[in-house]
């Protein structure tokens, strides 16, 4: 595909649609082009095709995802293009693009659409719904929740990891997508049940053997370690004589 138009003779007449795109093996070369074709013609042309084929949308959508990316990057823009939207009747294509601030690509979009052929518009997304689309493995060794079972995407905070007993570095609650774990979100309702029979980290109780301060709380198997004052140290359970299994959270893994 190029920003003009070109005409092919060809000895065969293909049974294909006007916007419909092709592959195409001009003579004297190894290699296929990616064209659209516009319509038959009767002017005549010195450039021959050998063979022509339809081209899939997966083919398609991957050509024009590159040519994208190399328009981009022509241009000095430093964008990471995530996915491409075709509708090829209308012939529209969508680019949906992620880039660390805020970029508005619409001033590319005319000079992009005459290169392709096609009414073009750019959407940029956010990082949690790019890790969405590409989808992977999150720290817990099993597949992102959001391209799972998360229909939304939540704002995560701080504040919930400690409601949690989560003091790390933001970057170590982090997920693929750089931002804070969406778990720290749709766990947080079973850490603020829990939060109702557990002490708080860090209070001073009093107990049958003075007074004793809480060192560590464990929210899932439902226990707190309090240290009196000559150093020795208690582990408490609530309300069970043994740990117990938290319920599961929606998507089947415990929180």
């Amino acid at each position: 595909m190029g920003s003009g138009l070109a005409k092919y003779a060809s000895p065969t007449i293909y049974d294909v649609r006007p916007g419909r795109f092709l592959y195409l093996k001009p003579e004297g070369s190894d290699r296929e082009i990616l064209v659209k074709f516009r319509t038959w013609s009767s002017a005549r042309t010195n450039q021959r095709i050998v063979s022509a084929r339809p081209a899939g949308r997966r083919e398609v959508l991957n050509t024009l995802k590159n040519m994208v990316r190399g328009f981009l990057w022509e241009k000095g823009v430093n964008v990471k293009v995530v996915e491409v939207r075709l509708d090829m009747e209308a012939g529209h294509l969508e680019v949906l693009y992620a880039a660390d601030t805020k970029l508005d690509l619409r001033s590319y979009g005319a000079e992009l659409a005459r290169l392709l052929h096609l009414k073009i518009r750019f959407q940029q997304i956010g990082a949690r719904d790019m890790a969405r689309r590409l989808g992977g493995i999150g720290l817990c060794g099993r597949e992102l929740c959001c391209t799972t079972f998360l229909k939304d995407l939540p704002s995560v905070t701080l504040d919930m990891a400690r409601a949690q007993y989560l003091f790390s570095a933001p970057e170590k609650l982090s997920g693929i997508c750089g931002r804070l774990l969406c778990c720290l979100r749709f766990e947080l309702p079973y850490y603020r049940e829990v939060a109702k029979v557990l002490p708080r980290l860090g209070q001073t109780l009093e107990t049958e053997k003075g007074q004793a301060r809480v060192v560590e709380v464990n929210a899932l198997k439902l226990y707190y370690v309090l240290r009196y004052p000559d150093g020795t140290t208690e582990k408490v359970f609530v309300g069970e004589a043994e740990p117990v299994t938290p319920n599961e959270t929606p998507g089947g893994r415990a929180p």
